[in-house]
């Protein structure tokens, strides 16, 4: 795994520090490789998180999150680093909006509950909290496209997305269609920061449409959010789709295509490299990077989005941006 680091508020230089980790020097794990990274600062750490497996047949060992300090990221030497790592729980995600305390939550071993981790800036230790959720549903999830692929046989009911701000988490994943939800979607955990309690669940379902691998972040004003996740509705395969959630919010009618798909997946994998983002200039704004197939089935012909979004009322930000 690779860490890149620059720098300025451009990319019109090539200087930048680079740094690699691997098992046996993070914690003393041998025969082991990582996978799946992601990262999510808080106002003075980068944290890095990643599942590990072994050399010997790819099965998963423990998830690893790293503690660097944004200081040494910026001096660009050797990293004094902490770690932290379970093997009672697949790779947890990052809350987006950190300040002085880092969360993360897992929901791999049941499914009527999930667990949350704080680790403050200033303390090597984390501290561990359950919260009960009402039962979703996971399994073999099945959807079959208009050319006959299953674009979700490999999905999962792991967390891809979280956010902290104004006191409460959110945390999203897929859940598998049952009961109530004729279609997988979407599964919300609202939760307080101060008790870790629930608050309420704001799904995202409809019974004409499915959404999958979510992704979001709030704004630096704790709200609206950008959210990304991949969505099938009246075309039988994959889109990439953007959207805001904020008191102007109206269900599925806000989620904006930003590509439709041709063609389904012909390994019948999907999903993983979902992101939202602050737009670092001013941070009102969001980017969101997906794909789509476009024009065939085989990994050739993926295209990759990236696309910069946010409310009419934040349209100057976007207008500076887009100026340079």
């Amino acid at each position: 795994m690779q860490l890149a680091v620059k720098r300025g508020p451009t990319l019109d230089n090539n200087v930048w520090h680079w740094w690699d980790f691997t098992p046996e020097p993070v914690g003393g794990w041998t025969n082991e490789w990582l996978d799946y990274p992601d990262m999510a600062l808080s106002n003075d750490f980068l944290y890095i998180n990643s599942n590990s497996f072994s050399t010997r047949g790819d099965s998963f060992v423990r998830c690893v999150v790293l503690k660097i300090p944004l200081d040494d990221l910026e001096r660009g030497e050797s990293l004094v680093y902490q770690h932290w790592a379970t093997t009672g729980f697949g790779c947890p995600v990052l809350t987006r909006g950190s300040r002085d305390t880092l969360y993360f939550a897992s929901n791999s071993r049941r499914i009527d509950r999930i667990r949350v981790w704080a680790w403050p800036e200033d303390s090597r230790n984390q501290s561990a909290s359950d919260v009960d959720m009402s039962q979703w549903n996971s399994g073999d999830y099945q959807l079959a496209g208009l050319d006959g692929t299953n674009w979700l046989s490999r999905t999962d009911d792991r967390i891809t997305g979280a956010w902290v701000a104004d006191g409460e988490f959110r945390f999203l994943w897929t859940s598998n269609a049952g009961g109530q939800r004729p279609s997988p979607y979407v599964k919300v955990a609202r939760i307080t920061e101060d008790s870790m309690t629930q608050i309420d669940e704001p799904e995202i379902w409809s019974q004409n449409a499915t959404f999958t691998y979510p992704e979001a972040c709030p704004n630096n004003r704790g709200r609206p959010i950008g959210i990304t996740p991949f969505y099938r509705a009246s075309n039988p395969l994959q889109n990439h789709v953007i959207g805001v959630r904020d008191d102007y919010s109206n269900g599925q009618r806000d989620l904006q295509f930003t590509k439709v798909g041709t063609n389904g997946p012909r390994d019948d994998k999907w999903g993983d490299y979902l992101s939202c983002r602050q737009h670092s200039s001013v941070g009102l704004t969001w980017i969101a990077s997906g794909f789509t197939l476009q024009g065939g089935s085989p990994r050739r012909d993926v295209e990759p989005r990236v696309v910069h979004f946010g409310r009419q009322r934040y349209r100057r930000a976007v207008d500076r941006w887009s100026q340079r």
